[in-house]
């Protein structure tokens, strides 16, 4: 890989080993980059904002795209087995807190038990439903009366 250089305001030349990291600066309101200076210790990095790193954009854009490839690469490496287990995991826990005493825990019930009780909820008929309708001659349409 080819590093470009930058020139500095007292003339000396630094070269970029590469971008580190990048951020947001609100009070510039511009994109930095994090940079490693070639021969220089991870403490003396700097942050520079976009312009002053025209001469290395070939650096930045490969950052960029390493950036990404990462965040592709964590969304993929998510290992079902582990995922699977995790989640039982967290499952059993949350049952385990709220489980109820065991004088309070719901008792078995098995589906014969069920079809014997829906025999006795049989729903009853009503008093209205029972009595069959019967219209007397004061409900009857007035139409039948006139003529």
């Amino acid at each position: 890989m080819k590093h470009r250089q930058k020139q500095k305001h007292n003339s000396q030349l630094y070269t970029v080993e590469k971008v580190v990291d990048k951020r947001y600066d609100p009070v510039s309101k511009e994109l930095q980059y994090c940079i490693k200076w070639e021969g220089y210790s991870e403490a003396d990095n700097t942050w520079e904002p976009l312009k002053n790193l025209k001469n290395v954009l070939s650096e930045i854009e490969e950052f960029e795209n390493q950036q990404n490839n990462k965040k592709q690469n964590i969304s993929l490496k998510i290992d079902n087995k582990k995922l699977k287990q995790l989640l039982l995991n967290k499952l059993t826990h949350f049952l385990e807190k709220i489980a109820l005493k065991p004088s309070q825990q719901q008792q078995e019930i098995s589906l014969s038990d069920f079809e014997s009780s829906c025999e006795e909820i049989k729903p009853k008929k009503r008093q209205q439903d029972a009595q069959p309708n019967i219209i007397t001659d004061q409900f009857k349409p007035k139409s039948q009366i006139l003529s």
